[in-house]
């Protein structure tokens, strides 16, 4: 007896290990780009950004605006060196590492801002519907105490990474008011030749910008 598996022990220590290995990835992260990316990339990058939601120069981004543009210029903008920041900053990680964190590096890279509605929100988890797979899952995401009221029933946007039966929130939980949008967004989807990741690698910032919150 004493050599049997226990498999589901194997996979819930397998889960608590790629989870704390993910979260301690995206604190490296974000203090990189607090401290190593180039001012001037920055202000150029913010210009790029106005265009694509077709903002105005004179507009003063909100706290939710300006987390929607830092998750933008991490992941999806395109240095001068051809890299995003996130290539950038994998570029500076030790060579010698855990073989899961490659694993943890291409879920990352893979990462798009996706539309789900929210089915139930819990302290720590999101159980939500993604709205172009149609699939349901759990995400487990921090940071939510408090927004059950804001955020039940929404559509959000948010980034995620598979982490066996569930999913792991790497971004803020974006909440897109205008289901028009999205419905936009379903089209546009369908209609274009691209994986659906492909597109919402390249375009998903303009439907998540909330342009009724602002003139």
């Amino acid at each position: 007896m004493n050599n049997i598996v226990d498999f589901k022990k194997l996979r819930e220590e397998k889960e608590k290990q790629l989870l704390s290995f993910s979260s301690n990835h995206l604190v490296q992260l974000q203090t990189y780009i607090d401290r190593q990316t180039n001012i001037r990339e920055k202000v150029k990058a913010k210009h790029i950004f106005r265009e694509k939601v077709h903002c105005s120069k004179v507009h003063v981004f909100s706290e939710k605006e300006e987390k929607l543009f830092q998750d933008w210029f991490t992941y999806d903008y395109q240095t001068i060196q051809g890299k995003t920041n996130y290539q950038l900053f994998l570029d500076t990680l030790k060579r010698n590492q855990h073989p899961l964190h490659p694993i943890i590096h291409a879920l990352f890279l893979a990462s798009v801002l996706e539309p789900f509605k929210v089915i139930n929100i819990t302290e720590t988890h999101i159980y939500a519907e993604n709205l172009l797979t149609k699939e349901t899952g759990k995400i487990l995401s921090k940071g939510l105490a408090g927004l059950g009221n804001e955020m039940q029933g929404a559509l959000v946007f948010i980034r995620t990474i598979p982490i066996l039966n569930s999913f792991y929130n790497i971004s803020t939980p974006f909440i897109q008011p205008n289901y028009v949008v999205v419905r936009n967004l379903q089209q546009d989807v369908k209609e274009s030749t691209e994986h659906y990741r492909t597109f919402l690698k390249k375009y998903s910032i303009k439907y998540t910008w909330d342009n009724g919150s602002h003139s």
